[in-house]
Order: C-alpha cells, then structure tokens, then sequence
C-alpha cells in the first residue's frame, strides 16, 4: 500500500466524523465550519494564475456554501446533505476503484488520467447510496426507476466538477489547490465534484 493511500486514508478517518458531526449539531458550529471552507476556499483561489478563473471559482464557492446552508435548514436537511456526501464519495471511490482493478482505455478526450471503466465505476457505485436515501426518509421520488436515473444523474455531475477542477490545474500548472489535507491537497481537491452536485441539489429541491 502506497505511502499516498495510507495518508488518504487517515485522513478520510480523522476527518469523516468531524465534518458529520459538525452537520448534526448545525447551529453555530455549523456557521464556523462553512467559514473554514470560505476561508481555505479564497486561500487556494487567490494562488490561482488568472484572475477570470479567480472570479469565476469564488462564485462557485459561494453558491456551494449558501447551498449547503439552505439544505441543512430544511426539513431533513441534516441526511440530504449526508446523502450528497454519499454520492460524491462513492462516485469517487467507483470511479478510483474501477479504474485502478480494471483499468483499460482511456479517456483522451476528457482526461489523460481518466478510463472508461473508471467513468462507469463512478456512475454505478453511487446508487448504493439509494439504501441510505430510503433509511433515512430522504424522498426524491416515487419511482425506482427515477430515483436511479437522479442518482446516476448526480453521479455524472460530481464527475464533472472533478473534470472541471482537473482542467483549472492544468491550465494553472499545479498538481494540487495546496497541501492542506495529507493525502488530499486542498480543500477543492476534495469537494471540487460536491461543489456542483450540491448546487444542482439544492435548485433541484427548492424548484
């Protein structure tokens, strides 16, 4: 096991339970937590190259944290934003997965880094996180077959934000937003898929 896994890992366990209990309890830890990320977020923005990617980034965050801030208030709000966390790891974790065991051809026209069995590993593990909707009351439909297309429909979105995020790295010439998180980089080297997903969310629940 690489000594990069390893450092994912811990930090995966140290981290995890912080950001789920800082979710339950809401409320004014909640409040610092969001201003954590705003402030970490501008830090990694502001080594950014080109100030149109600058404006463009802050934007997003903002949008991302008052998402998260409308979806934690409202009814259930606590497991619909545990549900988006769901998805967004899994689609990681399946699309890491499934490319590394598999592996085969890849996607040259989207990334260099990036296989088709990757892709598909990121669309079909995420659906796993259906059990978690249904346990906890986490309506979207009343349909199977229409909760699987969101699902799959979520999963494709986190998958272009990590896309999107991979692109501002290259065009910047850096391998990581910063070296915040041992194992992860910064704090967009780990939401940068949940940043869309949560945004489409929340327009999504509140139409």
């Amino acid at each position: 096991m690489s000594n990069n896994l390893i450092s994912r890992l811990c930090s995966i366990l140290l981290i995890s339970p912080i950001i789920i209990t800082l979710i339950h309890l809401n409320g004014l830890y909640f409040k610092l937590f969001l201003i954590v990320i705003l402030i970490t977020g501008i830090y990694e923005i502001l080594r950014l190259n080109y100030i149109y990617i600058k404006i463009f980034v802050f934007f997003l965050l903002i949008f991302f944290l008052i998402s998260i801030y409308i979806l934690r208030n409202i009814n259930n709000g606590e497991f619909h934003l545990l549900f988006i966390i769901l998805i967004t790891w899994l689609s990681d974790s399946g699309g890491y997965i499934f490319g590394k065991c598999i592996g085969g051809k890849k996607i040259n026209i989207i990334s260099p880094n990036k296989t088709y069995s990757g892709f598909f590993g990121g669309l079909i593990l995420p659906l796993f996180s259906l059990f978690f909707a249904y346990e906890f009351n986490v309506v979207i439909s009343n349909s199977l077959i229409l909760d699987i297309l969101f699902v799959i429909s979520c999963s494709t979105i986190v998958i272009s934000g990590d896309l999107f995020f991979s692109f501002i790295k290259r065009k910047n010439k850096i391998k990581d937003f910063s070296n915040l998180i041992p194992g992860h980089g910064g704090i967009f080297d780990r939401i940068d898929g949940m940043i869309f997903l949560t945004i489409f969310y929340n327009l999504f629940i509140i139409s």
